[in-house]
């Protein structure tokens, strides 16, 4: 069994002393769901690495700063998804990050990958999210960048 690694970032802005999520809308294709920035890990790049360049391709952002939130886990592929999938690659372990960037900036998004993306508050992004772990993800998310605050 080959595993894949992959990263999720959520992005945030400071408007104010509120924070915003930025989530992205996947193209129907690809699910359709709402969620943080995704993308694989390279052969050849770190964790840390590979989240801030999925940042930079799938938004253009340059982050202030991004915070590994030391949460991962693993998932088995479903059949309906294996095509999307190297042939032998069972199973995935998404790494989770937090990434504050600029507050006067919008994304832009490759259309080959999501088709809308939407700023919101905490209460808002959590109920865009589908899935329990990425849910915990972004619960971190909240707590660590609110603690850059004190």
């Amino acid at each position: 069994m080959k595993h894949l690694r992959t990263v999720l970032v959520y992005p945030a802005r400071k408007v104010g002393d509120q924070l915003e999520y930025l989530m992205l809308r996947r193209i129907k294709a690809r699910g359709g769901i709402w969620q943080g920035v995704t993308g694989r890990v390279e052969e050849d790049e770190g964790v840390s690495e590979a989240a801030r360049r999925e940042l930079v391709e799938e938004t253009s952002f340059d982050p202030l700063i991004v915070i590994d939130l030391n949460y991962s886990y693993s998932f088995l592929i479903k059949d309906e998804w294996r095509s999307r999938y190297p042939y032998d690659v069972d199973k995935i372990t998404v790494f989770a990050f937090a990434a504050l960037v600029e507050a006067d900036q919008d994304p832009l998004l490759d259309p080959h990958e999501h088709d809308q993306w939407l700023w919101c508050n905490f209460e808002g992004a959590m109920q865009l999210v589908t899935w329990p772990d990425n849910q915990t993800a972004l619960k971190l998310c909240d707590n660590e960048l609110r603690s850059l605050e004190n």
